[in-house]
């Protein structure tokens, strides 16, 4: 199982996505009333965020109110999961996150989250194109007695949360699902540029898509491809990462040494 977390400033499209995209089911609610929509759920949270903001003598005001993770098990992980085991899953996560204290970079103390003592909301996704289900989860940045849980190198802490469930269950670490998710990548990169008769990025880009991967080309100022990268559940990679032959510099390169021009015969 992996982690992977992001700080957001607006939530309200972050729990639409969660629990409005297609084939989407909410696994659980935690600290509110139960049946509201996506966009009550967000102004709750923001709304709180508010009300504390009130309490803050100290600091700059809170500008980022919602932590975003996504969860998500090899297929033979979740295998025989039914509703109650991502909710299990939810709490527990939830729980190991809270677990976790780092010393960031230029503090002296340790610092921990409390998540459990927040709002928070999860949706349950599955892919479409190889049905690998994993979950949504949204918390509130502020907990219920008005404290700001820390996000200094949330990142970490979610890929150290996610090695304390694995090891509790026996499930791979996240470093060795990350190189099946790498490798199985660069396989489908080769298998698409071999087959292509001539080299187009575009549809190099569409076929990823097509497969189930999400592509986020980067264009300098003169609109020329710089770099992009490519991503799926909670697995996101650079070009570079796939492979340096994948780069945007080196992807022509690459698809010429798949198509080897045949030698001329001299006169």
């Amino acid at each position: 199982m992996i982690m992977l977390a992001k700080v957001v400033s607006y939530g309200g499209n972050a729990v639409r996505y969660a629990l409005e995209k297609e084939k989407a089911k909410l696994v659980k609610v935690n600290h509110m009333p139960e049946g509201i929509d996506p966009t009550a759920i967000w102004y709750l949270m923001k709304h709180h965020c508010e009300l504390h903001q009130q309490d803050r003598t100290v600091g700059r005001k809170l500008e980022r109110e919602m932590v975003s993770f996504v969860i998500s098990p090899t297929k033979q992980e979740a295998a025989h999961f039914q509703m109650e085991d991502w909710q299990r899953l939810h709490e527990e996560a939830l729980d190991a996150l809270d677990v976790v204290g780092l010393i960031p970079k230029g503090m002296t103390h340790e610092v921990k989250t409390n998540f459990r003592n927040s709002m928070n909301v999860a949706g349950l996704h599955s892919d479409s194109n190889s049905g690998t289900l994993h979950l949504h989860l949204d918390c509130c940045r502020v907990d219920l007695d008005g404290n700001t849980n820390d996000v200094h190198d949330i990142h970490e802490r979610a890929m150290m949360a996610a090695e304390i469930i694995n090891m509790r269950h026996g499930w791979k670490q996240p470093k060795e699902i990350r190189e099946m998710r790498r490798k199985e990548l660069a396989d489908f990169c080769d298998y698409t540029l071999r087959n292509m008769e001539e080299f187009d990025i575009d549809f190099f880009f569409r076929m990823l898509q097509m497969k189930g991967y999400e592509v986020t080309p980067r264009y300098d100022k003169n609109k020329k491809l710089v770099g992009y990268t490519i991503g799926k559940n909670a697995s996101v990679f650079k070009a570079s990462e796939v492979g340096r032959r994948y780069m945007a510099s080196q992807l022509e390169a690459t698809w010429k040494k798949f198509h080897p021009q045949p030698a001329q015969d001299k006169v």
